[in-house]
């Protein structure tokens, strides 16, 4: 008798999967007729297809196989149970459950014409088993050709074969099984199952907690962003590495770090004038007048200086350096109050000068004696002031004071004074040089001598006074007032000078007020409603007036009047 093999018939099965396939087939040398002979696969394969050819000369069949890693690929350890079968006998065999077929053995018997069968079974990696099934027809005739392939997901895991002992050949129905990846697996190829791999969750200038690797069941949370940037208000905080179908996927969608515009947000720390230039993760600040400071948030620029001079009723401003550094300045002068508790701008200030500052400005036609207040500030490209970059001079001090004096001499004090005697009265007469009093008061010997002397500020400058009802009336002054009891001389009568030495104050020679007389000392109060202003000039010399002794004759007898002096303080 001639013995056979399979005969097998060709299925084909069309698979479409989501991975690319992971294993390769290997394919074994085709067996000799009537020999012994072994078929095995490597480690982690089993029997894919298997190729068969009858000879009638020899009855027997000679074989082919093609082998294909299964699961994982991996595994080496297989069992054997011996051969399957006896010869001329049924063949009804199958692997351990979730183990698949790896090697075959086989021997020949002429006599018998046929072949005893023993499968080695080698564990599936990464899967299980299920719905294990004899083929439901033969997939060979005897004396035939064939070439059977296990249906892509599924793997050989036994054979069942009858034998006819007419045609001395066998007919074959492979025995599979289904091939279910485990839990965290995905079917990969026809007949492989890889590792689910969501992929490693990157959360790009972020961190992320959790598990983030991509294994099936990883939980990744996104958690914060580098400096400069925040989590996106889109997307899923928390995400989890899940099978779908075959496919391995992060649940829910992707979430980004978004940048931070600290310039519109308002938090870059960048001061006025210089402006916020936004990047990605920071931001920088840029100077439109001139360079940056080391810090890089503050323009290294500074507002303009100044000095003054003052006259009588004008004050020079004079820029000496920043003088070019912004597209504009404003300039406001303003003067002080009375009461020192503010200050009023000028009528026609504060005005825009486009840069560069002159060298200097003159401002005209200041009250004397007044105070001001001057404020030189930077303006920006829309005219806004620039607070930073502002310089003031002129406190309520008095560091910016317009001279009360008409003349070289400063204080203003009164020039060319007289005195008139005129029917026992001292009258009263001098040039006013002052743009700063209200009125005068007249002492003698500390004592007022009549009522202050009123004057309108048109009153000044050059402006003579004589008044009339201001003097020191001598009938009513006691005996000894304008007596001296060695020179006994009297006042005369008439106009007349009390030359004086010069005046320390205005370097030129003057007359003396009435009260040098007594105490050799110049002394002027100019007085103004502010009360700004009180100077005080003390000169070296004296001058006194002696009258001379005059004799009379009443009722036939001689009368001697004694010389008198007389000392008299004007204010």
């Amino acid at each position: 008798k001639m013995a056979g093999w399979l005969t097998m018939v060709s299925v084909s099965v069309l698979v479409v999967f989501s991975l690319v396939v992971l294993f390769s087939a290997s394919s074994n040398a085709w067996t000799t007729f009537d020999a012994a002979w072994t078929l095995s696969c490597s480690d982690g394969e089993f029997i894919s297809t298997i190729k068969s050819e009858h000879s009638n000369s020899n009855e027997d069949r000679r074989y082919e196989i093609t082998c294909s890693k299964a699961g994982t690929g991996i595994g080496s350890t297989t069992t054997y149970d011996g051969y399957a079968n006896d010869f001329d006998a049924i063949l009804d065999y199958q692997c351990p459950t979730n183990k698949m077929v790896n090697k075959i053995e086989s021997i020949h018997n002429n006599g018998n014409e046929d072949r005893r069968y023993g499968f080695h079974c080698l564990p599936i990696d990464g899967a299980t088993l299920s719905d294990c099934r004899t083929n439901p027809v033969f997939v060979n005739e005897v004396d035939s050709p064939v070439t059977y392939t296990v249906e892509a997901g599924r793997v050989l895991t036994g054979m069942y074969s009858e034998h006819f002992n007419s045609n001395e050949d066998r007919r074959f129905k492979p025995i599979t099984c289904k091939i279910d990846c485990d839990s965290d697996y995905l079917a990969s190829g026809d007949f492989g199952c890889s590792k689910g791999d969501c992929g490693t969750l990157s959360f790009s200038g972020g961190t992320t907690s959790g598990s983030c690797d991509g294994s099936p069941g990883d939980v990744c949370k996104y958690e914060s962003c580098g400096d400069g940037y925040t989590i996106s208000a889109t997307g899923s905080q928390e995400r989890t590495c899940q099978l779908i179908g075959q496919s391995a996927m992060w649940s829910g969608t992707e979430k980004y770090c978004e940048d931070v515009n600290e310039c519109s947000e308002g938090t870059a720390k960048c001061v006025a004038p210089t402006t916020c230039v936004n990047k990605p993760g920071s931001y920088t600040c840029s100077c439109p007048y001139g360079p940056l400071k080391s810090n890089g948030l503050e323009c290294d620029i500074y507002p303009p200086s100044l000095s003054f001079s003052l006259s009588s009723n004008s004050l020079t401003v004079s820029f000496t350096s920043n003088t070019n550094v912004f597209p504009k300045y404003e300039f406001s002068i303003a003067k002080w109050r009375y009461d020192l508790g503010g200050f009023d701008v000028t009528s026609g200030y504060p005005i825009q000068i486009v840069k560069p500052l002159p060298s200097s400005t003159t401002i005209h036609n200041l009250a004397p004696g007044g105070r001001y207040h001057i404020v030189v500030q930077g303006l920006d490209d829309q005219d806004n002031p620039l607070a930073k970059y502002i310089t003031h001079a002129g406190d309520e001090t008095g560091q910016i004071e317009v001279q009360c004096g008409c003349t070289s001499e400063s204080t203003g004090s009164p020039s060319s004074f007289k005195l008139e005697q005129f029917k026992g009265r001292i009258l009263f007469e001098w040039v006013d040089q002052s743009g700063c009093e209200s009125g005068f008061r007249f002492t003698r010997n500390g004592l007022g001598l009549a009522a202050t002397y009123d004057v309108s500020s048109i009153d000044v400058c050059g402006s003579t006074h004589n008044p009339k009802s201001i003097y020191d009336d001598l009938n009513i002054q006691s005996s000894n007032i304008y007596l001296d009891s060695e020179t006994k001389y009297q006042l005369p009568a008439g106009v007349f000078y009390m030359k004086s030495y010069e005046a320390s104050a205005s370097g030129q020679t003057r007359y003396s007020f009435p009260s040098e007389l007594q105490d050799g000392g110049y002394i002027t109060s100019t007085t103004t409603t502010t009360t700004f202003t009180t100077t005080t000039t003390t000169l070296p010399t004296t001058t006194t007036t002696i009258t001379k002794p005059t004799t009379t004759t009443v009722a036939g007898t001689q009368k001697t009047t004694l010389p008198t002096t007389t000392t008299t303080t004007t204010t």
